[in-house]
């Protein structure tokens, strides 16, 4: 059941982020699950669970940097000596703030024995290592251990249930890069033309996309370091989209041709995600017929999203459509996944996740059926887990004659 809510989600300040008071009340609902939980501290090192943590963001590096939140409720911080101003900026409310600077103190060691010294050796010390970019996480993991004892272990879950339900202020920020990604797709099918390149469109794309939002966002940040910008995604003609994460390049475009557009846009690093796929010139019998029950899949998805049903089953809606058609052997990935401040999250449209879907769950809908050599079919939509079902955030036309571009 597909539901539009109509009480106006809480407002955002975009010249500030989310704020402190959304933080803050974060970091206090992470603290009542470090209470019920085995653990006497938790350490997040995850860079993007620190922004979503404190409004923080910054660029991982080798340096060790890290959010450490105590079952007796207290914050504490880990930082290099580069970042202490940043850090101070945006979370005046955290006081309690170790700084290094860089090598010899800054390695997981020192990180360690810092904690050791705060009184956590042979403690239960839960580790939430995710994403480290330029760091090992394993020189990590076995300093903490061998410092502070058996104790240790993984925590990044109590991080990752805590993010998979948006709050009223995320899920305002999604509404707005949602019709960011929809203007992306109208930009892009706009655009094609006979000879175009790839990477033609793409860039067309970009810069549309960066003026608009230069008008209408009055403080855009690109965040969660070397792992994206605002803009995410890619153009692809032909054969190119029959893999389902297919390099962008210079192939052109030819009269007949299959087209997939398929982007995200970030505000605040919440990411709409609007893929289509489509034709320049109109498609053959075969790809239409492939066209229409991807489709087809992608809507019977879509229509089983709502609360209490489990991820794998969403998958099961979507298998069940592509086997009446003989098509079962073209699917090559899951139903879709969550998103949050990552454009992958927990919890996976997958046949293994049996996680139910709870109200307040933002996640992508994108079965696709890929033809090697030949084409790819691949619709994605941004969808809100509601009450009574769901809501599809984003809205650029999904059929076939909206998505054949006449030559």
């Amino acid at each position: 059941m597909e539901e539009r809510c109509t009480r106006e989600q809480s407002d955002v300040d975009l010249s500030a982020g989310l704020g402190n008071e959304f933080h803050q009340g974060r970091c206090q609902a992470l603290l009542t699950a470090i209470e019920r939980s085995n653990l006497d501290v938790l350490l997040v090192v995850d860079p993007v669970s620190i922004a979503y943590l404190t409004g923080f963001y910054h660029i991982a590096t080798e340096r060790p940097l890290a959010l450490g939140l105590d079952a007796q409720g207290e914050c504490f911080a880990v930082l290099p000596r580069l970042e202490r101003e940043h850090f101070v900026e945006r979370c005046s409310w955290i006081d309690d703030v170790d700084v290094f600077f860089d090598y010899p103190e800054g390695n997981w060691a020192w990180v360690a024995e810092r904690l050791a010294q705060r009184g956590y050796a042979q403690q239960r010390v839960g580790l939430d290592l995710a994403n480290m970019v330029m760091s090992d996480p394993l020189d990590a993991f076995y300093n903490m251990r061998e410092r502070l004892g058996e104790g240790v272990r993984n925590g990044h879950h109590l991080v990752a249930d805590l993010r998979m339900v948006k709050q009223p202020e995320e899920i305002a920020l999604f509404r707005i890069a949602s019709r960011y990604s929809d203007y992306v797709s109208e930009v892009g099918f706009s655009s094609l033309a006979p000879g175009v390149s790839e990477y033609e469109i793409h860039e067309t794309i970009r810069q549309a996309v960066m003026k608009r939002m230069l008008s209408q966002v009055p403080r855009i940040v690109e965040v969660n370091g070397y792992q994206r910008g605002i803009l995410n995604g890619r153009t692809l003609f032909g054969g190119s989209s029959s893999l389902p994460h297919g390099p962008q390049g210079t192939k052109r475009l030819e009269q007949g041709a299959g087209v997939m557009i398929t982007y995200g846009v970030s505000v605040f690093s919440y990411s709409g995600e609007t893929e289509r796929c489509g034709f320049f010139g109109r498609p053959d019998p075969v790809g239409k017929t492939r066209f229409e029950v991807m489709l087809e899949a992608q809507t019977a998805g879509i229509e089983a999203i709502r609360p209490g049903v489990r991820c794998c089953d969403v998958w099961a809606e979507v298998v069940r459509v592509a086997e009446r058609h003989g098509m079962e052997d073209a699917l090559m990935h899951h139903a879709g996944h969550g998103k949050g401040l990552e454009l992958h999250e927990n919890p996976y449209l997958d046949p293994g996740d049996e996680t139910e879907l709870r109200p307040g769950m933002m996640l992508s809908c994108e079965p696709g059926l890929y033809f090697p050599g030949e084409f790819g079919f691949r619709h994605s939509d941004t969808i809100l887990v509601t009450r009574t079902g769901h809501e599809r955030l984003t809205q650029y036309p999904r059929d076939l004659e909206s998505l054949t571009i006449e030559p």
